[in-house]
């Protein structure tokens, strides 16, 4: 049995729509699905069915297009990336949010993956997600609400409640493997 369509959405901020930056469609949650829609011929086109079947809370598109992420919710939510043309499950990542993840970010050059979980979760991570490996991780006290990388993928910055505007270092993970520890610095 095939999903024909979906009716309604579970959109809660900003973070659960993403346009496909090389298309013309649109991604957005419904539940735990991924409904991809065509806003010029006004129909939905595509969707991919959370195997977890777990509400999905954010979703990013990689800046080339190919690959497409999505975030759980609740406790020991995972990070779901799968390639947006096949539907197929390409990477999960799990076991570092201890509660709903919020947002997530492609760097640019589509290397790294920026997730950040809710208030109560307080974790700000940078994976290499092709192969599940946690490069960098903080502690952040303010709801972040959103994420962005430089164009040479070495800044973060994240944004978010009571003033939160901040700038984070990311180096590229060491020969070594040790996880980095991220350094954030206010941006105003």
């Amino acid at each position: 049995m095939s999903l024909k369509g979906v009716i309604g959405n579970t959109i809660s901020g900003n973070s659960c729509l993403a346009v496909n930056p090389t298309g013309q469609e649109v991604a957005y949650t419904a539940g735990a699905t991924l409904v991809f829609y065509n806003p010029k011929a006004h129909k939905q086109t595509k969707f991919i069915v959370s195997e977890n079947r777990r509400k999905l809370s954010c979703v990013t598109f990689s800046r080339d297009g190919r690959f497409i992420a999505a975030g759980e919710t609740g406790r020991r939510p995972s990070i779901l990336i799968w390639d947006a043309a096949s539907g197929n499950l390409k990477a999960e990542i799990s076991g570092h949010h201890d509660l709903t993840v919020q947002g997530l970010q492609f760097s640019p050059d589509g290397k790294l993956l920026a997730s950040v979980g809710s208030l109560g979760d307080g974790k700000l991570c940078v994976w290499s997600w092709e192969n599940k490996g946690l490069v960098a991780s903080a502690r952040v006290a303010s709801n972040i609400t959103s994420l962005s990388f430089s164009q040479d993928s070495q800044v973060l910055l994240t944004a978010g409640s009571k003033g939160h505007l901040k700038h984070w270092s990311v180096v590229s993970p060491s020969l070594s493997g040790k996880l980095q520890q991220l350094r954030g610095r206010k941006a105003v």
